[in-house]
């Protein structure tokens, strides 16, 4: 069968009867599975049966309205969660995962031991002297220094520590999260006051909650009077003596206390409703994706940096001193059917973001990719790999990588170093493009010196790298994946997917708002009242402002996804949130829009209205829409996937960003509006030019505040006006 158009059979996946199946909020289990479809039990007591063709379950996860947890419901994961106290992988800080990271490596490389070598065993013995081979192989595999560099070497557990690590792992179903360190539960739990004092510290803090404004020391002293009062009449040697708490108990209640109360109390209800307001507006595996190879290459081709119309006019000298470079292409490969399910080509070299990057392709379905691209097969090879092999790289070996990895409920794992028929699937994928694809170009290196001759690839170089990724796209969807393969029995990877996928069905991936949360661009930033303030614009929800309570002050972690503005994660104390634009409308329109689109559209308006500071959102909208349409038309020259800006180039882009244009959701409504509730002034927290990069608020202009003159429809100041309090391009 030959893939000749976007119309292709429905992807089919694998479910187990322990997943825990959520579509359109209602929780199902898998009852059974066809070549139809799949038929799903209700979990609400019901017992209702459902059935879901092939087709209904791929839209279902194309819209979002189906989520899967696997192994949810299976014994493992009941016992997991009561060692864990419900837990998730999302909840840990970056030391506890990389803890599990190193603690997971030590069993799973025992546990391989014990069933490959005679004489590993459970024994004190044969476990220190695996305990010993372990410990260098990790070393030499983390650790690659030059020579005199100091080195961080991890201690090596005790055997016995190793053995209990391995119990808790194999009776929790090997789930990574059996490993988590007991800190999190450990101390002395019970109350050290008597039922008695600690009334009277829960009764005396709620006295801070008074318009006098009374300090912890005064209520503090207002405690013990009152305990040497009751003490008074009681003999000091009886069970009954209360015993004073430190202040430290006292300031730690009040710190306990609700931030909202905190405010009524002190200051009003209106002050506090004030300040909280919120506003509202808008091994080797044989199935599909069960081995996934990943590594990188230096492409066998020198490419051009700078490219323009006159470029074929130029001589060879010019082109030379204008320079040419090797990209590196960071490449995933399907095993079982030799899909290439994810692809990311940079001029960087291989770098922990191109990893990522590529990474995340293989979780995500590349069918608009393909389309953008004028490619006639879909590109849809996505799903959740239950192992990926790499080579030692560094970028392969970071604990982010194996982070992620773990978090898409991958086994990641890394081959051994020099040998690469370890990895032969992907090596010997890497040279049918240079046979296949390579011939096409000038400027080839060669794989080796002998092919290469006395020719002078750089001086011969005549694509650039965007050239290159529209190529390659159209070469991995078009070409090789509609190619007989001798490795499948000269069937083409595209009908062995289909093939395989109808008989073992494939791991659903993880549902996008995850996706964001785990491979999203972290940055710091402060909730205020209006939210979260990013590139100007507003990200509000009341889940949101549940953080901010407990927050306060400080900056909460934030990830962006950098394709698409419509919404963004925050992550609180009980894991992470997704958080939409907030002004009307703004969610459907950003909804897409990627960071570098977004920053064009303000680079647009401000060569288009550069006398005019204040603008209304249809006039951005409408900027929006054409940039997307002219970044469409031009996607063929973007490589295989749009640059990843990194956390400090987005704080950089957001400050520039914030000195330039204000928008405001209309503006005839703006100009008619009188209350200036509606225009509540920022305060410096709530500013992200001033997050941990300025340490005093802007000094006011002479000149007269565009917020102050708000109620008259008087012109608005220019652009480079000092005004008021840094009005800017924001969405309100």
């Amino acid at each position: 069968m030959s893939a000749l158009s976007l119309t292709a059979p429905a992807q089919i996946y694998r479910f187990n009867r322990h997943d825990r199946i959520t579509i359109n909020g209602v929780s199902y289990t898998c009852y059974n599975s066809d070549a139809y479809g799949h038929e799903f039990q209700r979990t609400d007591g019901t017992n209702i049966c459902e059935t879901f063709t092939h087709y209904q379950i791929e839209d279902l996860l194309r819209t979002n309205k189906m989520t899967v947890d696997r192994q949810f419901f299976s014994p493992q994961a009941a016992h997991s969660k009561v060692i864990t106290h419900g837990l998730t992988w999302e909840d840990l800080t970056d030391q506890e995962k990389n803890q599990i990271i190193w603690r997971k490596e030590y069993c799973d490389h025992f546990l391989r031991m014990e069933a490959q070598i005679d004489w590993v065993c459970r024994s004190e013995d044969a476990m220190k002297r695996a305990i010993a081979e372990i410990q260098d192989t990790i070393t030499r595999q983390d650790a690659k220094p030059r020579s005199g560099t100091a080195i961080e070497i991890i201690a090596a557990p005790t055997w016995t520590t190793l053995l209990r690590w391995i119990n808790k792992y194999e009776n929790g179903g090997f789930d990574k999260m059996m490993l988590m360190s007991g800190r999190r539960r450990s101390g002395n739990d019970d109350d050290r006051l008597s039922s008695e004092v600690r009334d009277l510290v829960k009764n005396y803090a709620k006295s801070y909650l008074d318009r006098r404004e009374p300090s912890v020391v005064t209520v503090y002293n207002q405690l013990k009077t009152r305990i040497d009062e009751l003490n008074a009449e009681r003999n000091p040697s009886s069970a009954s003596y209360l015993k004073a708490p430190s202040i430290r108990t006292l300031y730690r209640e009040v710190e306990q206390l609700d931030p909202f109360h905190v405010a009524v109390g002190r200051d009003g209800i209106e002050a506090a409703q004030k300040k909280f307001f919120i506003t509202h507006s808008g091994l080797k595996n044989y199935r599909p994706l069960g081995w996934v190879q990943m590594d990188d290459w230096k492409v066998h081709l020198h490419t051009l940096l700078e490219r323009s119309d006159e470029w074929r006019a130029l001589n060879p000298e010019v082109k030379s001193a204008l320079g040419a470079i090797r990209c590196n292409l960071t490449y995933a490969i399907d095993a079982a059917t030799r899909c290439i399910v994810g692809a990311n080509l940079t001029i960087e070299g291989a770098t922990l973001a191109s990893a990522l990057r590529c990474l995340q392709m293989i979780v995500s379905d590349k069918t608009s990719l393909a389309q953008k691209y004028g490619c006639k097969t879909p590109w849809k090879m996505h799903g959740s790999p239950e192992v990926i092999v790499t080579d030692g790289g560094s970028n392969f070996i970071a604990p982010e990588f194996k982070a992620a990895a773990l978090a898409i409920c991958t086994q990641p794992e890394v081959a051994i170093g020099g040998i690469p028929e370890l990895r032969g699937t992907i090596e010997r994928s890497f040279r049918t493009i240079d046979q296949s694809l390579m011939p096409y170009f000038t400027g080839r290196t060669f794989s080796n010196v002998t092919a290469k001759g006395n020719y002078d690839s750089q001086k011969d170089a005549s694509i650039s790298v965007k050239e290159l990724g529209n190529a390659m796209i159209r070469w991995i969807v078009d070409v090789y994946h509609n190619s007989p393969h001798a490795g499948l029995n000269f069937k083409t990877p595209y009908n062995a997917w289909l093939e395989a996928t109808r008989e073992c069905g494939i791991e659903v991936a993880p549902p996008y708002e995850r996706i964001r949360h785990i491979f999203g661009t972290t940055i710091q930033r402060k909730i205020g009242g209006r939210g979260i303030r990013f590139l100007n614009v507003h990200y509000q929800s009341e889940p949101l402002q549940k953080i901010r309570r407990e927050a306060g002050q400080r900056r909460v972690s934030v990830r962006i996804d950098q394709d698409n503005m419509g919404e963004i994660s925050v992550k609180g104390n009980h894991g992470w949130i997704s958080v939409p634009a907030a002004d009307d409308g703004m969610n459907g329109v950003l909804k897409g829009v990627s960071v570098p689109m977004w920053l064009e559209t303000a680079a647009h308006l401000r060569r288009l209205h550069a006398a005019q500071a204040d603008l209304s959102w249809p006039i951005v909208a409408d900027a929006i829409r054409d940039i997307k349409a002219m970044s469409d038309r031009a996607i063929k020259n973007s490589g295989l996937s749009a640059p990843v800006i990194g956390a400090e180039e987005l704080n950089k882009a957001d400050r520039e960003l914030n000195r330039t244009f204000r928008i405001r959701a209309a503006y005839a409504r703006a100009t008619d509006r009188t209350d200036d509730a509606d225009y509540d002034d920022i305060d410096v927290s709530d500013d992200p030019s001033l997050d941990g990069d300025l340490e005093t608020p802007p000094e006011p202009s002479e000149a007269p505040s565009a917020r102050s003159s708000r109620k008259s429809p008087e012109p608005l100041p220019p652009a480079n006006s000092t005004a008021g309090d840094e009005d800017d391009w924001s969405v309100e």
